[in-house]
């Protein structure tokens, strides 16, 4: 098993994310292919929805955050900052790299606008593209902010 599945797996067990929300799972506009998030689970409690993907034929050593959903319920209440967390340690444990497109989902209650969801990346050392207008954004294993 290579490190980015193993990542995957271990934080899916960490969360007892074993079941994909329907509500969130298909074709949403903004996203190229359909999303299957799994349900998140913080003491037994359904807390939001995530996919992580490592996209078939990729090089070792990233994985892609692909969705990533708090339930309107628990936002506001650090259930996001928690996951994220946990995230940055297990792949900076395993060495691995993450890589997400940063835009806020419409056609859901959308809970964070465009500059607020960068800023929240950015808190766990995610640094944007350097490509004018691009909405990615990648988080390097190990490398913490400079300040």
């Amino acid at each position: 098993m290579t490190r980015d599945h193993r990542l995957i797996r271990e934080f899916y067990q960490f969360f007892k994310a074993d079941l994909v929300d329907k509500n969130h799972s298909g074709f949403h506009h903004q996203l190229s292919v359909p999303a299957e998030p799994r349900v998140l689970h913080i003491n037994s409690r359904a807390v939001g929805c995530i996919e992580l993907k490592k996209p078939e034929g990729s090089v070792n050593g990233f994985v892609e955050l692909y969705y990533f959903y708090i339930y309107p319920h628990c936002a506001k209440k650090g259930f996001g900052s928690q996951i994220m967390q946990y995230l940055c340690e297990l792949a900076d444990k395993l060495n691995v790299e993450i890589d997400l497109e940063a835009i806020p989902l419409t056609g859901l209650e959308t809970i964070i606008g465009s500059s607020d969801l960068h800023r929240f990346y950015k808190k766990f050392n995610f640094q944007p593209s350097q490509l004018a207008g691009s909405k990615f954004m990648t988080r390097l294993p190990n490398v913490k902010e400079k300040g």
